[in-house]
């Protein structure tokens, strides 16, 4: 279970009932005989209408507030389990080991970094023997964490205490995240489509710290979200010549097989690239693997 998922689900219930509140009053007034516009009555008419309104979108708000505020403790406690130092008795040792090592996979280095992450001056050592081996570790700290959902908590609460349905005359931040919190049949005409790629969006361009997964319910040591840890090349010719020097003197299925298992764990386009570039028809692609 996912707690920002949760979130982000109450947060699309808020924004429909403050449209659907915004639009009613606005309908309201409309419905009041045109014959009396202009007089005290219509006056008195519309400002009871725009009163309750106002009333109601308070109550949607601090509705919506009170279940934000639940979620968001329970994303800190998430993060607070997952950044409690753990002991690494011998750990000095075995990573003396690994940096005497000529060869290490990427498997090695996730299973270490399940019992150093708690441990940064640990990590610290282990990324940097990690990159001898073309390895890039990449980890979140606790104080990295805690700001993620620190600038959760603030964006999604200043959409509930700002919005209340009239988009129109909303500031440009509200008018920001008001694209991420819309129906589900609105986000089906979007780019994104769905919920979750939606939900995946917001993160990554309103939060911009790790991924979405760092708050979730899952405790264990290494939390998807947490950290990253990859091969990485400056460039197609390390990539290849790496290739190369791992699958030397294997039969061609072993080989594909080795190829196919490191690019597993590499980012997405040195495989797209790789590719393309032993296709016997190779499309039109630009060789910088990371661009």
């Amino acid at each position: 279970m996912n707690p920002y998922r949760e979130a982000m689900r109450a947060m699309r219930v808020f924004a429909g009932k403050q449209d659907k509140n915004w639009a009613s009053s606005k309908k309201a007034i409309e419905q009041i005989p045109s014959i009396h516009r202009g007089s005290e009555y219509y006056d008195m008419k519309a400002d009871e209408i725009r009163n309750g309104a106002v009333a109601e979108g308070n109550r949607i708000a601090k509705e919506t507030a009170k279940e934000i505020s639940e979620l968001i403790t329970k994303m800190r406690a998430n993060v607070d389990r997952k950044s409690t130092k753990l002991e690494a008795p011998g750990m000095k040792d075995r990573l003396d080991v690994l940096a005497s090592l000529e060869h290490v996979d990427v498997s090695t280095i996730r299973a270490l970094s399940n019992v150093l992450e708690g441990d940064p001056l640990y990590m610290q050592r282990l990324k940097e023997i990690a990159e001898k081996h073309h390895i890039s570790v990449t980890y979140l700290s606790a104080d990295e964490m805690t700001r993620a959902v620190d600038t959760l908590e603030h964006n999604l609460m200043m959409f509930v205490q700002n919005y209340r349905g009239d988009i129109e005359h909303s500031p440009a931040s509200i008018k920001q995240l008001e694209q991420f919190f819309r129906s589900e049949g609105d986000l089906r005409q979007m780019e994104t489509g769905t919920a979750e790629k939606t939900d995946a969006l917001f993160w990554n361009k309103i939060i911009q710290i790790g991924s979405f997964d760092i708050v979730d319910d899952d405790t264990s040591r290494g939390a998807k979200g947490q950290r990253k840890i990859q091969h990485y090349f400056r460039n197609f010719e390390e990539l290849k010549g790496y290739l190369d020097e791992e699958t030397e003197g294997m039969s061609t299925e072993e080989r594909y097989a080795k190829i196919n298992e490191i690019l597993a764990d590499c980012p997405e386009r040195y495989g797209a690239v790789y590719r393309n570039s032993v296709s016997p028809h190779p499309a039109e692609m630009d060789l910088d693997i990371n661009a």
